[in-house]
């Protein structure tokens, strides 16, 4: 099993059948210029999902998968690896048999990891696997709020789901909307993001930062608010906000308050939206 656990994502789902070579030097190519995690480029790129991934690495380290999204986390455990770490390399406590602490981890290959949470814990490491999306989105809910700015976005999305309920339109009166964005923008030049991402997905929309050249989980906000914040994004950089089938390119002085900032924006379509 040692030679197996030093091969790289990419060879490991070409020999698991997942992906063609060909599919993998396109996402290597396409890594070069993003800088992004080869498994976030193969879903991207449609070239295979989060999934099946997680399955074949799964079944590489030969351990269980658990559903984030089902489990309950002891919040207890938490205290035993710092946010930020558990952040950087996209693990979370579960929670704790006697000596032996679970740990859900994207990448359960990584045998370095694995023996320095256990030094840091003081437990054994009992590996399990899950997504990096579900991980991410536990780290959030269980951790809490990053930064206060968190708390604040948090009661921005509160207030324009209800407005969007009421039928409130995008700039009427003091519109949370605005707002919203303004703040999720804001954050990420305050965090000193080169990047944001909006990104669609099926049940959410996940706002995500590239800090030190990693993308870093941010807001995740609820999938109704697609519409009204893609449209108040366009808006700011000046595009056609009634197309939506093609890719769009703008640009954005946004104000801090204590300095301007200039964004280059582009847009394009994907199967969940804009």
């Amino acid at each position: 099993m040692g030679h197996i656990k030093t091969k790289k994502l990419g060879e490991i789902l070409v020999e698991a059948g997942i992906i063609t070579p060909e599919k993998l030097d396109l996402a290597l190519r396409e890594q070069s210029q993003t800088r992004e995690k080869l498994g976030t480029i193969f879903q991207r790129l449609g070239i295979c999902s989060e999934r099946e991934i997680s399955t074949v690495l799964a079944g590489q380290a030969g351990v269980a998968c658990i559903d984030l999204n089902t489990v309950e986390v002891d919040t207890n455990e938490l205290d035993l690896i710092e946010r930020e770490y558990a952040e950087k390399f996209s693990l979370i406590p579960v929670r704790h048999k006697g000596s032996t602490l679970q740990v859900a981890m994207a990448n359960p290959l990584d045998l370095a990891i694995i023996d320095e949470l256990s030094r840091l814990s003081g437990k054994y490491i009992e590996v399990l696997h899950a997504p990096e999306s579900e991980i991410q989105d536990a780290i959030v809910r269980y951790y809490g709020a990053k930064v206060g700015g968190a708390n604040q976005i948090t009661e921005l999305i509160e207030k324009s789901q209800k407005a969007l309920a009421s039928g409130v339109k995008l700039g009427e009166g003091d519109s949370p909307f605005i707002r919203l964005v303004d703040k999720i923008i804001g954050q990420g030049v305050e965090e000193g993001a080169t990047d944001i991402h909006i990104e669609p997905e099926e049940k959410v929309l996940r706002c995500r930062y590239r800090v030190d050249g990693r993308l870093v989980q941010g807001p995740i906000l609820p999938v109704a608010l697609l519409g009204i914040v893609i449209t108040r994004v366009k808006i700011l950089a000046e595009m056609n906000i009634s197309e939506s089938r093609v890719p769009q390119d703008g640009r954005i002085l946004f104000d801090t308050g204590r300095r301007k900032v200039d964004l280059r924006v582009s847009t394009f379509p994907t199967v969940n939206g804009e």
